[in-house]
């Protein structure tokens, strides 16, 4: 026997309705709830990962890099400046790939 939602009174556990109000019983589904649960469970890993120092530093040096080499597409500089700056650019990424084992 549970208690009724609504008003209260002992029903059947197999009842389809109340017989006092009509109420239908809740019907609580646990195994929804379990791949509910590691959804949430996997998107918290996520964002607890994504928020690391690391991939903060990550963030920061693709930047460096994405601006070194916009850097290298300006068309003031001269053909000596530009393979400097491409050298340059490189050896960052060299170091990102060295640190990071992953390409910027």
């Amino acid at each position: 026997m549970i208690d009724c939602y609504e008003c209260g009174k002992q029903i059947s556990e197999n009842a389809s309705a109340c017989p006092n109000c009509g109420a239908k019983p809740k019907n609580f589904k646990w195994w929804l709830w379990y791949p509910l649960g590691g959804v949430a469970a996997m998107l918290l890993l996520g964002i607890l990962q994504s928020n690391s120092p690391e991939n903060d530093e990550k963030y920061k040096a693709r930047g460096a890099i994405s601006v070194c080499w916009q850097e290298y597409e300006k068309k003031s500089l001269d053909p000596a400046a530009k393979r400097f700056i491409a050298g340059v650019c490189e050896q960052m990424e060299q170091k990102f790939r060295d640190q990071y084992r992953t390409s910027p």
